[in-house]
């Protein structure tokens, strides 16, 4: 766990569990034949506050495992480039 900043650590069951959204939003990515860069507006939603931060770097708005400083940079502040 990132001792400096929000984090979480994934469970080692099956190896990739935690990452399995990460598919998910490669395909979407590809049906809309659109990249990350094209999106405007996005909804992230989970029940643990932790999920959105794990998101983040899922649909590729950071690297794997730089979510937690990501979001406490300011970003998803009001007046942010990803308000919350």
């Amino acid at each position: 766990m990132d001792v400096n900043g929000p984090g979480y650590e994934r469970p080692p069951v099956l190896g990739e569990l935690g990452w399995l959204g990460e598919s998910a939003g490669e395909r979407a990515y590809a049906m809309a034949g659109v990249t990350y860069a094209d999106v405007d507006v996005c909804e992230f939603y989970d029940n643990f506050s932790w999920e959105i931060i794990h998101q983040f770097e899922l649909f590729g708005s950071c690297p794997k495992g730089e979510g937690g400083p990501f979001v406490t940079d300011g970003r998803i502040k009001l007046d942010g480039e990803f308000p919350i």
